[in-house]
């Protein structure tokens, strides 16, 4: 039986279009692309697909890191980061083809 191996979406021209918008959380012009862990299946070694990041500024990207609970993190902030991919998900199904 062959194994198949388990690919993620990754697109350097989705991260910096991802990087043009807005931070979530405070509208900061400046952001690096997130990407939501708990929006793709657990996956040892692999990163999450690219097509599942969001903007967020840098502190509020360091602050979701300190805070080790991402899903509490987002209810904190009152955001719903997979209304934003949702939102989005027809510019990044262009991109793919």
């Amino acid at each position: 039986m062959k194994l198949s191996l388990m690919t993620r979406y990754r697109s350097k021209k989705w991260l910096a279009r991802v990087r043009e918008e807005p931070c979530l959380i405070c509208g900061s012009p400046y952001t690096v692309a997130h990407h939501v862990m708990f929006t793709a299946p657990a996956a040892m070694s692999l990163k999450v697909p690219d097509d599942k990041t969001v903007p967020l500024c840098t502190p509020h990207h360091m602050e979701l890191h300190m805070d080790g609970n991402e899903r509490r993190w987002w209810a904190k902030q009152g955001v719903d980061p997979e209304e934003w991919i949702s939102k989005f998900e027809s510019e990044v199904t262009d991109l793919k083809r």
